[in-house]
């Protein structure tokens, strides 16, 4: 399976909904011109198994790449038993 399963390109024509680009980013379509990204997450050591979601901001202003790099940094840091949020 590909770590990363969308597109650009393929962001840009698709409707209204919720997509998967794999390691829990998401990227939340809600009209032509209205989609954000968000990360699913949970934080190693901390015991609760509790699943966390963080917003990494809208589409297009982070694009694709840039909201890649910012949920890889995010899952470091809970990696680490941080809490990327704060």
């Amino acid at each position: 399976m590909a770590k990363y399963l969308l597109s650009d390109s393929q962001l840009r024509a698709m409707p209204k909904g919720e997509y998967h680009d794999g390691g829990g980013l998401y990227c939340v379509i809600r009209g032509p011109s209205s989609a954000s990204w968000h990360l699913r997450y949970t934080i190693k050591g901390k015991g609760d198994g509790k699943r966390h979601k963080m917003g990494l901001g809208s589409y297009p202003e982070i694009p694709l790449a840039r909201a890649r790099q910012l949920a890889d940094d995010a899952r470091s840091k809970a990696s680490e038993g941080k809490d990327p949020i704060k």
